[in-house]
């Protein structure tokens, strides 16, 4: 069974060398390996989006609970619908993240105005 440090560094890999069928062949089998690491999910919807298979890569990330887990998620989100002319649900995705962190930062504003009392 193969070491999932060198099944990453193998993916990595084939992404660099424009190995893209082979890095989706295998970064599928480090997500299934892995149980849905985030990091590998991200290498494998990055080597879906280099081979142009936009769809697959966003159903990834929706039955990973990926999608706007993080920047770089939401980032891969946007940028999956915005190829796949989802311009509404792209837009959307986009808005709702940048709501979530300005309701964090006013969060942790108001907690540091109120904690430095």
């Amino acid at each position: 069974m193969p070491d999932l440090a060198h099944l990453r560094y193998i993916v990595e890999d084939s992404i660099g060398k424009h190995m893209y069928e082979n890095a989706v062949f295998l970064a599928d089998k480090l997500v299934t390996m892995s149980r849905g690491a985030p990091d590998d999910v991200y290498l494998l919807t990055q080597a879906f989006m280099f081979t142009r298979q936009h769809r697959r890569a966003l159903h990834v990330l929706r039955q990973h609970r990926l999608a706007t887990s993080s920047p770089r998620f939401t980032y891969m989100t946007a940028k999956c619908l915005a190829e796949c002319q989802e311009w509404d649900e792209c837009l959307a995705t986009l808005d709702d993240t940048v709501l979530e962190h300005a309701a964090q930062e006013a969060a942790a504003e108001a907690a540091a105005a109120g904690g430095g009392k």
